[in-house]
């Protein structure tokens, strides 16, 4: 379980998560997708988000960069894992915030840029 034996050797200097998530951010182009949407979901899309995250940290270098994407809108998706990875993973935030997308008829996003300290 965990890296392969090749990423273990050579951490990288920068590392981008974009991770599966509830899609959220995408309900305006596809509004059909929000009758399905189950809430009780979102526990499950932010345990597989933290795992994700945990694994891909191990081939991070420190003082290196990790960015966290989603095309979701649920703080749960987001800030809480803002501050989960912050909090649990040494990551010192550098900028975050929802893209927002509608305006040009396009999705949303979130995105956080951290550092490895």
């Amino acid at each position: 379980k965990g890296l392969p034996a090749a990423f273990k050797k050579m951490p990288f200097s920068l590392i981008m998560a974009d991770v599966p998530c509830s899609g959220s951010g995408t309900w305006a182009m596809t509004p059909e997708r929000l009758f399905f949407f189950e809430p009780a979901s979102l526990e499950h899309f932010t345990a597989r988000q933290k795992h994700i995250c945990n694994h891909a940290l191990k081939a991070l270098r420190k003082g290196s960069g990790f960015l966290y994407i989603t095309c979701s809108v649920f703080h749960a998706e987001n800030g809480d894992m803002v501050t989960y990875l912050r909090s649990q993973a040494g990551l010192r935030l550098l900028r975050s915030g929802l893209l927002k997308g509608y305006d040009d008829r396009a999705d949303n996003l979130f995105a956080a840029a951290f550092i490895l300290e």
